[in-house]
């Protein structure tokens, strides 16, 4: 997937290495649009969010993956000791961990972190475990084990599906 394709789409982003001979970019926020059209608001803020560092769109996703969790707790039944909070936590940890790596984990900040994937807290941005996904949603790692993490797996999975309608769309429109 092309970052610079999605760049684009954001405003101060803009990708100049990708230019015709008149010195203009090739491809417009315009066209850009087009080339995207079709997908799903969730699909294109998860591109947004991902491929171009949109804060915006980061938290537009949280609040969706945060719907996305709560439906599928109604609908399977989920009950949780701590309640509600619990569900949101891991919808708002999925996006964390599927949208970018270089988001921090260490201070749960929804700010990117530069490419030397140190965060403002000072806090080297390191792989998420089992036992960092547990203390994120506030359970034991047993009861993670145990019951949560395959219920974290429907929301990662369903990140995953939105990045994948995104790729999906650039090669369908000749992007790559």
């Amino acid at each position: 997937m092309s970052a610079a394709i999605l760049a684009v789409l954001t405003p101060g982003t803009m990708n100049y290495a990708a230019t015709s001979r008149g010195g203009v970019p090739e491809l417009t926020r315009a066209e850009m649009a087009g080339i995207l059209s079709g997908l799903s608001a969730a699909a294109m803020n998860f591109a947004l969010a991902k491929y171009c560092d949109d804060g915006v769109a980061f938290r537009l996703m949280q609040f969706h993956c945060i719907q996305v969790a709560s439906g599928y707790a109604v609908k399977h039944g989920w009950k949780a000791s701590r309640g509600r909070p619990c569900i949101v936590s891991m919808g708002c940890l999925a996006v964390i961990e599927s949208i970018n790596p270089r988001l921090c984990f260490a201070c749960h900040s929804p700010g990117m972190a530069g490419g030397d994937k140190v965060c403002s807290c000072h806090k080297p941005r390191k792989d998420i475990k089992h036992v960092d996904r547990a203390r994120y949603v506030d359970i034991s790692i047993r009861q993670w084990q145990l019951v949560w993490s395959d219920r974290y797996e429907y929301l990662f999975d369903y990140c995953r599906m939105l990045d994948s309608q995104v790729g999906d769309m650039l090669r369908k429109n000749n992007i790559k």
